[in-house]
């Protein structure tokens, strides 16, 4: 029992030191992220003045963006220039909409991580249930084709996996609402609460706004979630064999590692 003690004081000891490292690494990574990002976007063979005023515009008004936009001045000037507009929480305008980048972060980040949210309790559920299905079919015929679709999940694009639902589910069956935003135009939409469709139409007790939102929330939510779910998936599988080879659960494992029990 001593030595059991001993053992847990010094595996929360060690976690705690491991988690401290990684707390004070935090400022290192975050500083790396945002060089490297300041770097490639500096190095890549652009014109943002002319992908800005098309090729039409003529030299006087791209020299003008350059010179709105900073763009005129060194590599090291931008980069503190960039920097110092992180420090102070600035990140600057948009040139299309005109509002700060803040702000138009702010409006669309609750649609996100609404979008976020949803994606990630299909990923969840189906990853469990194919892992849990592969791992309870393994030497049948039926796993090799599990094995299939977990690693083409897996491997496939996002976007191809997309367009593939959006012409499936919208195009050919016409099961899913059109993929051009939240709601549709000349549909029902909630009052704008929090910019999240679905959760300003759940607040707000607006049912037919509600199902207008979650018709159009499928396609997107699908793809993510589909993408998603063969990491879950193939460690379901893996934890669920890990769990039938220790010992006093082999017996059991076929019956009592049902997806509910996973979740």
């Amino acid at each position: 029992m001593l030595a059991a003690k001993v053992t847990t004081r010094s595996g929360g000891h060690n976690l705690g030191r491991y988690m401290l490292r990684r707390l004070m690494f935090l400022p290192v990574g975050i500083f790396i992220v945002i060089t490297g990002a300041f770097a490639l976007i500096s190095l890549i063979p652009s014109n943002p003045a002319v992908a800005i005023a098309g090729n039409l515009a003529t030299p006087g008004k791209l020299q003008a963006i350059d010179r709105r936009l900073g763009l005129n001045r060194t590599w090291p000037v931008q980069y503190v220039h960039y920097l110092n507009g992180i420090v102070h929480g600035s990140l600057g305008n948009s040139y299309y909409t005109g509002n700060s980048v803040l702000s138009d972060i702010g409006t669309y980040l609750p649609s996100t991580i609404e979008l976020v949210v949803l994606s990630l309790v299909v990923t969840v559920i189906l990853g469990v249930i194919l892992g849990w299905l592969s791992a309870n079919t393994e030497g049948r015929r039926g796993n090799i084709v599990l094995r299939i679709i977990v690693g083409l999940t897996q491997s496939i694009p996002d976007f191809l996996l997309g367009l593939t639902l959006i012409l499936v589910l919208f195009s050919w069956l016409h099961v899913v609402g059109a993929p051009i935003g939240q709601t549709s135009p000349i549909g029902p939409s909630p009052r704008d609460i929090t910019g999240a469709a679905l959760f300003d139409s759940a607040i707000t007790l607006n049912g037919p706004a509600f199902t207008a939102a979650l018709d159009h929330a499928i396609l997107p939510v699908l793809s993510l979630g589909i993408i998603g779910s063969a990491y879950f998936a193939r460690a379901t599988r893996s934890a669920l064999f890990r769990s039938s080879n220790s010992s006093g659960s082999r017996s059991s494992f076929p019956t009592c590692a049902c997806p509910r029990l996973l979740m």
